[in-house]
């Protein structure tokens, strides 16, 4: 039989692969010998056979009728040793390659060949089996692939009518219908169950876990393409694989799956986690059908969310979340004396004592925690399923897949989501003239535009993050709270980070104010805010002791270390910038909270918020690495990693994540300036939601210290009343807290901030919020006043007039209301009908604040308040005073209410216009108002800073009407009757006597000259009223401006005029000097005992007999 083969192989050598290749007698005269050398029990014959065989099958002279009865003589031959076996395994592969039109129960057989040698107890042998099964297995599913690339040949093979799991029928083609047939073999094997196309009992479950990792890793596309036949199979397979994550279903059978089992469907889960275009195939296929289908991606969550928490003790807890600084024992006693001082260092030995423990167990023991180092495996499970033993896996290397899976799918979300919405909502084209967008809206998912090829892609993430964030926000929390390395730290920090930001985005409110609260929590610890507002700065020893030297100083003083923010809370804290400034034009009503964390690091940051004292900057180290006490350095470096041993190199720097940088507040608060700095770039409505949320905020902060401010005045009130003798150690002159302010309301919703002792230096949203108005000032100007005007004058007057909110808040808002104001006028554009709009509202403002009101305990804070806007009054004057062309009526009342007494709220004082003396007649004297009233202690500077202001207008009256001339001399008329002389006089003398001549100027103009006469009038009368002041200098510059304002403009006034001024003005004047004159000497004789006639040289000496004089003098003129 071998020499007949050897003749035909000879006969034509070039043509003989192909010949022998057909059907025919003569292949079986080829075969027939290789077959009888592989039915010998000789070894070495074996051997040649197959040798022989595959070198026909690589040259492909074997026909493929003659395939099926190769496989079966391979098959009898499995019994002979290694060498024959793994001749076996090298002929079954080259044949199914070579001849790739083997299907349906002859691929079967030939693959059991190879499961079958994959279960022999010989290494070599298992491992090369295994191996071939995975290049078959493989193989068989490129030739689906070949059959979709373009320009593939039409296939002659006809459909095969295929059953599917949901019990439907579909004509595949042969290659589709292997795929399909040994995927779901594969599955059910995996599952325990007997497979339909694989002639198998059973099959190792790692090994068919891999071979589904390898299918669904490597063709994804297909199951895409093929989903309807494949879907069941890979939900069979992926519920499997959360079933063995999650640990159901251990011991039901009596015996728990072993340890390597759920590390190896970790493995296989990381590499789907990291698929992120495979995930988003997994919730379209079975988490967004109906209620029938599974939810995988959600179990998947679910799953490992309940794998990271399982244990927590063996992961630990990070000392540098909950900050530095902070006392965790303290021990409270209800009596004091030397038992609470017993007790208090009683405590604090036994937090020595602990600590040193700890320190013992930590440098003898093994330290809980997770690393890339200490936690993973050089070599995967997945990699060593040749070996017959399990590896030695580390115990926490599980949940370090767990955290990969984790942050791999929070990487995949940002991936997808973050270039699409750049390219739609940042780079979209513009019109031309539209501004660069750099702080965007959140895109509506519900109007893009469904042709769109990423819309479909959008709405399954932001579905996927709706149905799952509950899990990786619960998952991801607990980890960064965990005993991390830096590097698993800055990748679990970048996930929750990446989540905020593509929830954010995608416009899903509720789980973007969920991850930031979260975030908040961690970079704000409330134990720290809490810790500095008890922080008592301890005295400095002069000479070092002995408890000093055996490290038990903290027995006898306060703590050490100043409250702060460690360099991981600092790290949380640059997160939440770093979202905050790319979401803000989304943000919305939820600036409110990121506005809350901004404030609250500042308190710690600054010590309490001040920011004044070099020595409190000295002493503030906030960025401090856990345990231990603080270092001169900004940062430490890899020392926090709970795996001294992943830095192989310490004495060289090592590489750090950005998120792990630039970590010192002054760095952190250049940052945050850079975010209020953003706020130029949002639009309108942002704007609007980012001032209402600042000035919500500040409102919140005011209220809680107005209510302590409040308690804190009752509080001294009570120990007025109940101890009148010296202050005890709680009373609040002593310098301690009452126990009613013990009690007060003081903490705040996210960081527990509240009001200390010590009033806070000023408010944080107040100055804020004065930045953002200048640096947005034409936002203030031109836009509708709802956007911001009206928000933030409104907060800043309501605070500044609020009775119970502390002195200097209410100066602050009054000083950062008038920088506004007087900045706002001197940016209007005199081009367009809008400049006596803006103009109009900010005297509105400011006269609110000028004409308010006072309280009895807070006059002083109001007469302050008075002032600054007076002086912001004067500024605008000076700048702009010359283009104002509306707000002068407010203008002028402004003035003249300096001249009144204050308006005092609850105060039964009697009425500006009632006159004291009981002798006053309505023509008697008009005194000066500090007769008749009584100002209040610094209430005369007011008086000074509006004259000044008066001064200025009446400088520049040529643009003031009839109207606002008589608002004008009605004020100076009050000026003139005020307690200051030199003031009354210049305003008697001089400011009315201007005003006179712009009058008279006026009145050339025919049609304008009763108008202005009458107004002259009026100021004659203004100045008859003046003529009557009981200080005989302003008396007398009155009395002598309106007779030298008489004498030069007389010739130019008619015969009715003449008639009023000698009706109304002279001889009422001269009827009142005349009884003045008479009431002065009768007072005058009343104080002279006994009485006596008055000689007539004491008469003649009478000052109201000197002005009746010169008013005769000057009539008679």
């Amino acid at each position: 039989a071998a020499e007949k083969s050897l003749s035909l192989l000879r006969a034509n050598p070039e043509q003989n692969a192909s010949h022998l290749a057909r059907d025919g007698p003569q292949s079986e005269e080829l075969l027939k010998p290789i077959f009888m050398g592989c039915s010998t029990r000789n070894a070495k014959v074996v051997a040649i056979s197959l040798g022989s065989l595959q070198r026909l099958i690589g040259i492909k002279a074997v026909p493929g009728s003659m395939i099926p009865a190769i496989v079966s003589i391979m098959g009898d031959s499995l019994s002979q040793g290694v060498d024959i076996q793994l001749k076996v395994l090298q002929t079954l592969l080259s044949l199914l390659t070579n001849y790739p039109d083997v299907h349906d129960e002859l691929l079967g057989d030939a693959l059991l060949l190879c499961f079958r040698l994959q279960e022999s107890r010989i290494a070599v042998v298992s491992s090369t089996a295994a191996a071939t099964l995975r290049q078959l297995v493989m193989f068989v599913f490129d030739k689906v692939v070949d059959l979709e690339k373009p320009g593939a040949k039409a296939s002659e093979m006809s459909p095969v009518p295929t059953q599917l799991p949901d019990g439907s029928t579909e004509s595949l083609h042969p290659s589709v219908k292997d795929a399909f047939s040994v995927f779901e073999d594969l599955c059910l094997l995996a599952n325990s169950e007997r497979p339909n196309f694989l002639k198998l009992q059973s099959l190792p479950k790692t090994f068919a876990l891999e071979l589904i990792e390898s299918v669904l890793t490597n063709y994804h596309a297909l199951f895409r393409k093929f989903c309807r036949e494949l879907e069941t199979e890979a939900e069979v397979f992926l519920m499997l694989l959360v079933k063995i994550i999650s640990g159901e279903g251990d011991g039901e059978t009596g015996s728990a799956r072993p340890g390597w089992m759920r590390v190896l469907a970790m493995e296989i889960m990381r590499g789907l986690c990291s698929d992120a275009e495979l995930l988003r195939v997994i919730w379209d296929q079975y988490d967004a059908r109906s209620e029938t289908s599974s939810k995988v991606f959600s179990s998947i969550v679910s799953a490992l969310k309940r794998l990271a928490t399982e244990r927590p003790s063996l992961l630990g807890v990070s000392a540098q979340m909950s900050g530095v600084g902070v006392q965790t024992h303290t021990v409270e006693s209800p009596s004091g004396g030397a038992a609470a001082y017993g007790l208090e260092v009683a405590g604090r030995v036994a937090s020595v004592a602990t600590a040193t423990v700890s320190n013992v167990v930590g440098i003898s023991g093994h330290e809980s925690g997770l690393s890339v180092g200490a936690s993973s495996m050089k070599l995967q499970c997945i990699d060593q399923l040749d070996k017959a033993d399990s590896p030695i896996i580390p115990e926490s290397y599980i949940y370090l897949l767990a955290l990969q899976c984790l942050v791999s799918i929070c990487e995949g979300f940002a991936s997808f989501t973050f270039p699409v919405y750049s390219a739609m909502a940042v780079q979209r084209p513009r019109a031309a003239g539209d501004a660069l967008i750099t702080a965007p809206p959140a895109l509506d998912l519900a109007t893009l535009a469904d042709a769109e090829a990423t819309t479909h892609d959008l709405r399954v993430v932001g579905a996927m993050i709706d149905s799952g964030w509950p899990g990786l926000l619960s998952a991801l929390s607990f980890y960064i709270t965990t005993n991390l390395s830096d590097d698993l730290f800055a990748d679990t920090l970048t996930a929750i980070q990446n989540l905020t930001n593509v929830a954010g985005v995608l416009g899903l409110r509720t789980p973007r104010d969920a991850f930031l609260t979260s975030l908040a929590k961690f970079a704000i610890p409330p134990g720290v805010v809490s810790s500095v507002d008890t922080y008592v700065e301890p005295p400095v020893p002069r000479t070092a002791s002995v408890s000093d030297a055996l490290g038990f100083a903290g027995l006898t003083s306060g703590p050490t270390q100043v409250p702060g923010l460690s360099e991981r809370n600092m790290a949380c804290l640059k997160s939440i910038i770093s979202t905050a400034m790319y979401l803000a034009g989304s943000l919305g009503p939820t600036w409110f909270d990121i506005l809350e964390v901004l404030q609250n690091a500042d308190y710690v940051m600054t010590l309490k918020g001040t920011r004044g004292t070099q020595a409190s900057t000295n002493r503030r180290l906030s960025v401090v690495p856990s345990g231990g006490t603080p270092r001169p350095s900004r940062i430490v470096s890899a020392t926090n990693s709970p795996n001294p041993a992943a830095s192989p190199n310490p004495g060289q720097p090592v590489a750090r994540h950005p998120l792990l940088t630039e970590l010192d507040p002054e760095t952190i608060q250049l940052t945050i300036n850079r975010l209020y700095d953003g706020t130029k770039n949002l639009d309108d409505d942002a704007f609007k939601d980012f001032v209402g949320s600042l000035c919500k905020l500040s409102r919140e902060m005011v209220g809680m210290q107005a209510s302590k401010s409040m308690e804190l005045r009752v509080s001294e009130s009570m120990d007025e009343v109940l101890t009148p003798g010296p202050p005890s150690a709680l009373s609040p002159s002593a310098g301690g807290l009452s126990p009613m302010i013990g009690t007060a309301r003081s903490s705040r919703r996210v960081s527990g901030m509240g009001a200390s002792k010590p009033t806070r230096a000023g408010d944080y949203g107040i100055a804020r919020l004065g930045d953002v108005a200048l640096l947005n000032i034409h936002r203030l100007i031109y836009r509708n006043p709802e956007v911001a005007w009206t928000t933030v004058t409104t907060h800043l007057l309501d605070t500044l007039q609020d009775a119970e909110a502390p002195p200097p808040i209410r100066l602050q808002a009054a000083e950062v209301l008038d920088e506004i104001l007087v900045v706002v006028p001197r940016n209007i554009s005199s081009v367009g009908n809008s400049q006596g709009d803006i103009q109009g509202r900010v005297i509105d403002v400011l006269s609110q604040q000028v004409l308010l009101e006072g309280h009895v305990s807070s006059l002083s804070v109001v007469i302050d308040i008075k002032k600054l806007g007076l002086e912001t009054l004067h500024k605008i004057l000076q700048s702009s005073g010359h283009s104002l062309v509306v707000g002068w009526e407010a203008i002028f009342d402004m003035l003249g209410s300096v001249c009144q007494p204050l308006a005092i709220k609850s105060s039964p004082l009697a009425s500006p216009s009632t006159p004291t003396p009981a002798t006053l007649n309505p023509k008697s004297r008009l005194p000066p108002l500090s007769v008749t009233t009584s100002f209040p202690k610094g209430a005369v500077i007011l008086v000074r800073i509006a004259f000044q202001s008066l001064t200025l207008v009446c400088e520049s009256l040529d643009s003031l009407t009839p109207e606002q001339l008589r608002l004008c001399i009605r004020t100076l008329g009050q000026f003139g009757r005020q307690q200051e002389t030199n003031i009354a006089l210049t305003a008697a003398e001089s400011l009315l006597w201007g005003v006179s001549d712009s009058i008279q100027a006026k009145r050339k103009d025919v049609e304008k000259e009763p108008v202005y006469s009458s107004l002259w009038t009026f100021l004659l009368l203004e100045l008859q009223g003046l003529c009557n002041d009981s200080r005989p200098e302003v008396r007398n510059g009155a009395i002598q401006t309106l007779f030298r304002t008489l004498q030069l403009y007389g010739a130019t006034l008619s015969l009715e005029t003449w008639d009023d001024v000698v009706w109304k003005v002279i001889l009422p004047l001269l009827d009142t000097l005349s009884i003045s004159v008479k009431e002065s000497a009768v007072a005058t004789a009343v104080e002279m005992e006994p009485p006596t006639p008055t000689p007539a040289n004491v008469l003649s000496k009478n000052p109201w007999d000197e002005s009746k004089s010169l008013t005769l003098q000057s009539v008679g003129a």
